[in-house]
């Protein structure tokens, strides 16, 4: 998905959610990225200021990134003890949806980031996200199938393949 695909699914999103009554603040990184060490800091500081910021009650991920990371060494996590707030995101947000709740006792939720809350109609894992955040779930149990952005797939599921031995079974059911 584009860079422009993204920006529109999170308009998509912002229009749903904004009509759902949620009040949104959308980060100054999603206009500009550039990669290097200084985005990095840059990334992590954002992040830090959200968990700073009194108003800021969840912070939901706009998608991950493989260097992201690398933010690690630059977030303030005894800023986060103090300043508890829901994260949610999955994939390459994993690095926090694991260390907020083991490192800050900070709940987070591995789920949807922003772009997929402007899908229609919503999965029912979406408004189970949804309803989490809003307190009005405490429990999800799995989905039959995977989608993004309203593509489907049908597809074996392989996990991590680990081993020239797995590699060579899925080779032989395709």
């Amino acid at each position: 998905i584009t860079r422009q695909g993204v920006r529109d699914a999170i308009k998509r999103a912002e229009a749903l959610l904004f009509d759902m009554e949620s009040k949104l603040k959308f980060s100054q990184k999603l206009e500009k990225f550039q990669s290097g060490l200084e985005d990095i800091v840059k990334c992590a500081e954002e992040i830090n200021a959200y968990f700073n910021d009194s108003d800021t009650k969840t912070l939901m991920s706009v998608g991950g990134g493989e260097l992201m990371v690398e933010i690690l060494p630059y977030v303030d996590f005894e800023l986060i003890k103090k300043n508890p707030k829901w994260f949610m995101g999955y994939s390459d947000n994993t690095c926090l949806t694991y260390l907020l709740p083991t490192i800050c006792d900070v709940a987070s939720i591995y789920g949807p980031c922003a772009p997929t809350f402007g899908m229609e109609p919503w999965h029912p894992s979406i408004q189970d996200a949804w309803d989490l955040l809003c307190g009005k779930k405490d429990t999800v149990k799995g989905y039959g199938h995977w989608e993004k952005e309203g593509i489907s797939f049908d597809a074996i599921y392989t996990g991590f393949i680990a081993s020239k031995e797995q590699l060579d079974y899925i080779k032989e059911i395709i």
